[in-house]
């Protein structure tokens, strides 16, 4: 309602980048009057008006949300934030000026290569896990205990360490290099700082022999 809301301001005080703005959505938009949204939400009029301007009028205006939009299941909230995005022309090169935050160091990259979508089996009877140096949470360790065979792939012993049927060793972030994927989506190079010690391979090395070995060329 409030994101809607924000939008039908623009439209009205003509902050909206020219041609960006649907016939479609402006009848959308039409049953978001700023006296229902105010009704609605609590939100006190002026406030909004006044978001609505700083926003419209900015230069590069960037709408963060986090991982909390999405667990409400609603795709018509991220729909909303989108528009808002898109009428107002917010833009770098072809994308949208929206950063959707994710839980972890890397993650959007994981994302966009549609790792995100998490594993379908309930229970796996066998699982590699990748934890590198980030720490466990309580959910995942109680996750684990129902997997038969666990290998896991570290930077420090842990709780997951000890559960584990095999172990391997995985660089600290100060020990790797190749690059990695920024929450705005910019790809940038990651330079080592620290050399391993004994020889120790980074984690693609491991990746790509383990999938040698099951049969399936990685390089």
């Amino acid at each position: 309602m409030l994101l809607n809301g924000l939008a039908k301001i623009l439209v009205d005080k003509e902050l909206v980048e020219q041609g960006k703005t649907s016939s479609k959505l402006v009848e959308s938009l039409s049953r978001y009057e700023t006296e229902k949204v105010v009704a609605a939400t609590g939100i006190d009029q002026e406030k909004m008006e006044l978001v609505a301007e700083l926003y419209g009028q900015a230069e590069h205006a960037v709408i963060i949300y986090g991982e909390g939009l999405l667990e409400t299941k609603d795709a018509s909230v991220v729909t909303a934030i989108l528009n808002l995005a898109h009428i107002t022309g917010n833009r770098t090169g072809g994308k949208l000026r929206v950063i959707s935050l994710k839980p972890g160091a890397n993650s959007r990259g994981a994302w966009e290569l549609g790792l995100a979508k998490g594993i379908k089996e309930d229970k796996p009877k066998a699982l590699y896990l990748l934890l590198g140096d980030e720490p466990e949470s309580q959910e995942l360790l109680r996750w684990l205990r129902g997997v038969h065979f666990l290998v896991v792939q570290a930077s420090y012993y842990s709780t997951a360490i000890y559960m584990a049927d095999v172990v391997l060793p995985s660089p600290i972030w100060a020990e790797r290099e190749g690059k990695y994927v920024t929450l705005d989506g910019r790809v940038q190079e990651l330079k080592r700082v620290l050399e391993p010690r004994d020889g120790l391979p980074q984690d693609e090395e491991v990746l790509i022999e383990i999938s040698n070995k099951l049969g399936h060329k990685l390089r």
